[in-house]
């Protein structure tokens, strides 16, 4: 039989001598439960299974580093994250507007890939396609920014956190990326009709 107590937020698992089926032990109140492990844990081993060490998320027997002020410095100064901001913000907005308008444009499309679509619903489709391209063109035009912004940002001497660096090079490759297949894919299914 197994019991499960909590202490605080340790959790200690204790097995008892007795009948190992689970099944066949009975039902246990809540005093039962925690009342019991401690005295039974006691008679089987003098030390619990699990230690406080062992909880994930523990501190305690731990080596903790101390930090000092000085040591403590912002990913970017303010003028890179000034400047690297800018050109994220750039991506998010193309990428709002393309998340907002992208099901309607693609609605267009297949209007107009239909074998009996009028030419307004092929100018519509069009008309769509040409703002993904030009959404895109300032997506190029970001990206090439960031590019070479995390170019100079890594030939300099300047402190800078890699990982953040990282996120925003990918971020606005990504929203080039993702605009550039949906004009492919739409220009292709309105082609081919």
């Amino acid at each position: 039989m197994k019991y499960l107590a909590c202490l605080g937020s340790l959790v200690l698992l204790a097995s008892c001598g007795g009948a190992s089926d689970e099944s066949s032990a009975p039902d246990a109140t809540a005093d039962q439960v925690t009342d019991a492990p401690a005295q039974d844990a006691k008679s089987e081993k003098d030390e619990p299974k699990y230690t406080r060490q062992d909880v994930p998320g523990s501190v305690i027997g731990r080596e903790v580093a101390e930090v000092t002020l000085d040591e403590i410095k912002p990913a970017f100064t303010t003028e890179t994250v000034t400047k690297l901001n800018a050109i994220v913000k750039r991506s998010l907005t193309v990428s709002t507007e393309y998340s907002r308008t992208v099901k309607s444009i693609r609605r267009a499309v297949a209007a107009a890939a239909e074998t009996d679509a009028t030419a307004v619903e092929k100018d519509a489709a069009q008309e769509g396609i040409d703002q993904l391209r030009a959404w895109h063109e300032t997506a190029v035009a970001a990206k090439a920014d960031m590019d070479e912004a995390a170019a100079t940002l890594e030939a300099s001497d300047e402190s800078y956190s890699e990982e953040l660096l990282a996120g925003m090079v990918k971020y606005v490759t990504d929203v080039e990326k993702s605009i550039s297949a949906e004009i492919s894919t739409l220009t292709e299914k309105l082609n081919a009709a």
